[in-house]
């Protein structure tokens, strides 16, 4: 036999009872908020978050060149540049991977050279081409902070005479020797940078208009390479973020 203190606890108690024991639909709505409970503490937006960045494994095929590995199965670039545009959270976890390797192996001072390629079992990747030498002092720094004083400016301000192409966040144009350059409205210095920094929407949109490029290029039956320069070491001339599309002569 219970001991109740006071009136008061028999009657939260009997209520309890009345609630709980007795009422079938209560027990059963009681199961399902608990189980809600459990659904969204065992699945937060954080663990989520944290599971999508394990979508790579970054690894030095050589001294010089670290394979960025996506872990899922690319046929060829086609088949790359179409996940990328449709899977927006693993173009954007991929891109935060690109910017974790640079940091990993250490070559935010010597800059870099990303392009496409091919592991030992001729899966599609993406590499980094680090220079063979040291590089103590750069024009283009990949940890500077932004120059706004460079030859994409005019474009990006909307006052060049070239043909270009805007979307919500990118500008596509051609260089003077004919490539095609797909750049970032915000300041970036390289895809290091713009990896770090860019938004969800911003990453999202960058690969979309990569994808749309690329489509264009091989439906006008026109071969190209698929690069970008990080660092003056590596080849980059303006201290703008720009996607290369380099076309094979």
């Amino acid at each position: 036999m219970l001991n109740y203190k006071t009136n008061y606890g028999r009657q939260f108690f009997l209520l309890l009872e009345t609630v709980f024991y007795k009422q079938k639909i209560f027990r059963q709505l009681f199961a399902v908020v608990l189980g809600m409970v459990f659904i969204v503490t065992s699945f937060s937006p954080a663990q989520a978050h944290l599971q999508r960045r394990h979508v790579c494994d970054a690894y030095a095929q050589t001294k010089a060149v670290i394979i960025i590995e996506p872990r899922r199965v690319f046929k060829d670039r086609e088949h790359f540049f179409k996940v990328m545009a449709m899977d927006k959270n693993f173009a954007v976890a991929y891109t935060r991977c690109i910017g974790r390797a640079v940091d990993r192996f250490s070559l935010v001072q010597s800059g870099f050279r990303l392009q496409e390629g091919r592991d030992e079992l001729n899966k599609f990747v993406l590499k980094l081409h680090a220079p063979l030498f040291e590089v103590t002092k750069q024009p283009i720094s990949l940890t500077n902070t932004y120059n706004s004083v460079h030859s994409f400016a005019a474009i990006l301000a909307g006052t060049s005479k070239k043909e270009v192409r805007y979307s919500d966040h990118t500008v596509m144009f051609r260089s003077f020797s004919g490539n095609i350059l797909l750049i970032p409205r915000q300041e970036y210095i390289s895809i290091y940078d713009f990896a770090k920094k860019a938004s969800f929407a911003e990453i999202v949109d960058l690969w979309r208009q990569t994808g749309l490029i690329a489509k264009e290029l091989k439906t006008a039956n026109k071969p190209f390479t698929f690069a970008t320069h990080a660092g003056t070491a590596s080849g980059q001339t303006v201290p703008h973020f720009h996607l290369r599309f380099e076309m094979e002569k």
